[in-house]
């Protein structure tokens, strides 16, 4: 009878308040697109392809996203109630400009005009071109006949002018007396030919904006350890002086100016000799005992030594892969030294604003390259690693991309591509947009992809397979596609408007 009553009252109460139950049973939504065969990621968790069914979804908002190959990627709140059906109109990636090209070699930008080298090689032909960033055409191309990919030794735009040098074999050049010939290409900005001389192997085909070009050199093969420098008058197109250094191989370094830099080991220790790039004469010569113990080159044995960062003057050195030594290259003097405490490799650190990203151990150190204090300890080591605003990714091949706000915690970052077996080639950020080239293997072979993303969320903006990013300017991103990564044939040069990717 009590059982009764309490039941009846509980009634009463509801009717009176106007109360309900609250049905709160999961429900199904049904995710399409259009096209189909799109990712569909939920509260940044992939749950399968489109069309799709996403069962046992608790009632309330949701983030849905929806990604596929070639199209800009569409993202949506919903509010699930009951059983519902949502759709997406995929767009396609904004391609405003897209023709054919051959193996791209380097990309330049400057006054929205886009500088382009792209080879072929039946026949080897290389050509220049100029693209108008703002009409979104082609202004001219100028043509290199007998020249492919592995010819070209460097690519420049200097005060207006487009410098090509080109390698040649010529039998009985009259100017290198029968010996393999460089050829320097000055375009002008109508895309005609204003000048071509010819450099030999010192100047090793690097065209310098100064008259004076330092080349050393040494003898891997005889151990002969006698180190000729040579100074090259670019504008006499001749040598001016020739000196030779004996003992272990140099390695040189010009930080523009007058003069220019050699470092060498002697005795295990850090010796670094200033010359004056116009005469050979000897500046400075040091010798640091502090730093002892370079270990000899894994590939050829020998005892090799360079700065493996510069800020202004200021070189940094690694002996031991644990310590770092910071030489003013003014005063020949150690100005600073701090011991990582970790084992990292030289190779993979990243200078940043100042700040060097150490990777090691499972770990990245961040260290202020003036003072030697660890910043922070980021919990990844990395292959790659780029610096925003706000924050840091890091790269690890075979795995993923992790993020990390300033403070050193990690950001989640679910809609990094799965890395198993693959490698990332490049990251940049660009306009609170996040671009990284990679080639996956998730499938097995390896393919080329860019994978872009709004660091703002972290979401992605989209993805392009079989591709290449060459440069990034003035809201455009400027890519090669192909038909494979392998044989990267039928390439296409494409510029994408990013400004068209507002959600």
């Amino acid at each position: 009878m009590k059982k009764i009553i309490l039941l009846l009252s509980l009634a009463l109460f509801i009717a009176l308040t106007g109360c309900t139950v609250e049905n709160k049973a999961p429900v199904t939504i049904r995710i399409t697109s259009d096209p189909s065969d799109a990712r569909v990621y939920v509260d940044g968790s992939y749950k399968g392809k489109t069309p799709l069914d996403v069962d046992s979804v608790t009632k309330g908002e949701h983030g849905v996203i929806v990604k596929k190959i070639g199209y800009i990627a569409g993202k949506s709140n919903i509010k699930a109630e009951k059983d519902t059906l949502f759709n997406f109109d995929l767009e396609k990636v904004p391609i405003i400009f897209d023709e054919k090209c051959g193996r791209v070699y380097n990309a330049i930008t400057e006054e929205n005009k886009l500088y382009i080298v792209d080879t072929y090689r039946g026949p080897a032909r290389t050509y220049i071109h100029c693209i108008d960033l703002n009409k979104k055409q082609e202004i001219w191309k100028y043509e290199i006949s007998k020249a492919c990919m592995e010819d070209i030794e460097d690519f420049k735009l200097m005060d207006g002018k487009v410098y090509i040098s080109v390698y040649n074999e010529v039998k009985n050049c009259h100017y290198c007396g029968g010996k393999d010939c460089y050829f320097v290409y000055v375009i002008g900005k109508d895309g005609y030919l204003l000048n071509k001389y010819t450099l030999d192997w010192a100047t090793q085909g690097i065209i310098s904006k100064e008259d004076i070009i330092v080349g050393y050199g040494f003898d891997f093969f005889n151990k002969t350890y006698d180190n000729p420098i040579d100074g090259y008058s670019v504008k006499e197109r001749q040598y001016i002086w020739n000196k030779h250094l004996k003992g272990n191989p140099v390695i040189g370094q010009d930080l523009g100016g007058s003069n220019y830099y050699l470092f060498q080991v002697v005795n295990s220790y850090l010796r670094i000799i200033e010359i004056d790039k116009r005469t050979g004469k000897f500046i400075a010569d040091r010798t640091f005992p502090e730093m002892g113990d370079f270990p000899a080159s894994e590939i050829s044995g020998d005892f090799l030594v360079s700065p493996f960062a510069i800020i202004e003057h200021k070189t940094f050195f690694t002996p031991d892969e644990e310590h770092i030594y910071c030489v003013d290259l003014d005063s020949m003097e150690i100005i600073n030294k701090f011991n990582t405490g970790i084992y990292f490799t030289k190779y993979k650190i990243k200078l940043e604003d100042g700040l060097f990203f150490i990777p090691g151990e499972g770990k990245t150190l961040i260290i202020d390259a003036n003072s030697g204090k660890i910043i922070k300890t980021l919990n990844k080591g990395f292959d790659k690693i780029v610096v925003g605003n706000e924050r840091t990714y890091i790269a690890v091949n075979g795995d993923k991309i992790y993020c990390f706000d300033r403070s050193g915690r990690e950001i989640l970052f679910p809609y990094s591509p799965n890395m198993l077996g693959g490698s990332f080639i490049d990251m940049e950020i660009k306009n609170n947009i996040l671009f990284v080239t990679a080639t996956n293997r998730i499938t097995g072979e390896p393919i080329r992809y860019i994978y872009v993303f709004d660091t703002k969320t972290n979401e992605p903006l989209f993805t392009l397979k079989n591709a290449n990013m060459l440069s990034f300017t003035n809201s455009i991103l400027i890519a090669t596609t192909f038909d494979d990564s392998f044989s990267q044939k039928n390439s296409r040069l494409i510029l994408i408007d990013l400004g068209k990717l507002q959600r």
